[in-house]
């Protein structure tokens, strides 16, 4: 299923947990989980994001997820704006070999919950 990350982060806290944190130990056993899946959702939200004008982005918890964590995409995070809309969150994306990348919060993606413990 596909949907804004607002969405898909509110299905997540329904279920009692939150979006997937990208994190060194996580992250590769996920990327690997989203190269396996087909279907109609290209990319996959993770639970990262940035709330404009900061420039930094953080994890659901409130981790830092710095600039130079070694699973960006080339050339991310980019911080794009596009008409006001400004890329905050932040998804694996297909396209740049599931690696990270910041994108709309409105586009949509698939997403993985986690319950933290």
């Amino acid at each position: 299923m596909c949907m804004a990350f607002a969405n898909a982060q509110a299905i997540c806290k329904e279920e009692g947990g939150d979006l997937l944190e990208p994190d060194a130990c996580s992250f590769p056993m996920f990327r690997g989980l989203s190269s396996l899946q087909s279907g109609q959702c290209r990319d996959y939200f993770v639970g990262a994001f940035r709330t404009p004008p900061a420039l930094n982005y953080v994890t659901v918890r409130g981790a830092a997820l710095p600039d130079n964590f070694p699973f960006w995409g080339a050339g991310q995070p980019s911080r794009v704006s596009n008409s006001g809309n400004l890329q905050a969150c932040v998804q694996i994306d297909r396209s740049v070999m599931y690696l990270l990348n910041d994108d709309f919060c409105t586009e949509t993606a698939g997403f993985i919950c986690q319950k933290f413990i």
